[in-house]
């Protein structure tokens, strides 16, 4: 089974299409049995305007805020073979002034869920991963699994951690394509905006605040070229389930676990 990544952009200047109307017409377009799974992000501007204003997001930082496409949508399927697609691919060129698409290999780092499942007003950060020109592709996914995602585990409070390394595209210009695409799940969108939930500050200072953001500023630059990666706040509609967790983790345990 192959998972296909499709990203769905807007200009600026562009009105934002009626996300109710695409996860609508989303649900009546890959409604077929062939579609193993299927998830669609949408944006939440709102939750990226408020933590933008309360905190800035690491990569603008870095990059002196250069100015990215606005996203319409992320599509996610699973299907037995990503070579005949165009059905997807049309759907989503008709509410969006482009569209790529990445046939990647998908990894769950972590999914901590409760009894009742993902958090229902969870938001996610889905980057689309530029690496470092120094770094040959399995340097980059290597330092992203073994050094940087244990820090972000760290610091920042996921219920999830999806890392897609990208191995082909599908669609669009692969000299701009990304070399992998990180999916990670918040609880509430406060997790996102809030920097002292954000960055893991557990004694309320502001010294572990700066102690905390000088490790992951320190780290990112290192395998990401961050003037080339952008990050989206999310919403996620999941359509059809792929799969199911093998071992998911009550939030319960969680706490047992950390604490």
């Amino acid at each position: 089974m192959e998972k296909v990544v499709y990203v769905a952009t807007r200009s600026a200047d562009d009105a934002a299409p009626d996300a109710a109307a695409i996860l609508t017409d989303a649900r009546e377009v890959f409604a077929a049995n062939r579609f193993r799974g299927v998830s669609v992000h949408l944006p939440r501007r709102d939750v990226e305007v408020e933590r933008d204003r309360v905190r800035g997001t690491v990569l603008t930082q870095m990059s002196g805020g250069a100015a990215v496409p606005r996203l319409v949508a992320v599509v996610s399927l699973w299907v037995d073979c990503a070579d005949d697609l165009l059905g997807a691919e049309q759907f989503l060129a008709g509410f969006s002034h482009e569209v790529s698409g990445y046939a990647v290999t998908e990894a769950v780092s972590r999914w901590w869920a409760g009894p009742d499942g993902p958090p229902t007003q969870g938001v996610n950060a889905v980057t689309l991963m530029r690496r470092n020109p120094a770094m040959t592709q399995d340097q980059f996914l290597r330092h992203w699994a073994q050094v940087h995602m244990p820090i972000s585990l760290r610091y920042h409070p996921q219920w999830r951690y999806i890392r897609n390394a990208v191995v082909r595209t599908v669609v669009g210009d692969k000299e701009r394509a990304p070399h992998a695409i990180a999916e990670e799940g918040f609880a509430t969108p406060g997790d996102l905006i809030d920097p002292m939930k954000f960055y893991g500050v557990t004694d309320g200072t502001d010294e572990t605040l700066a102690a905390n953001k000088k490790i992951v500023f320190e780290d990112v630059p290192v395998f990401l070229d961050v003037s080339a990666t952008a990050t989206f706040v999310t919403e996620e509609h999941v359509i059809r389930s792929a799969w199911t967790p093998y071992a998911v983790c009550d939030v319960r345990e969680r706490a047992a676990a950390t604490s």
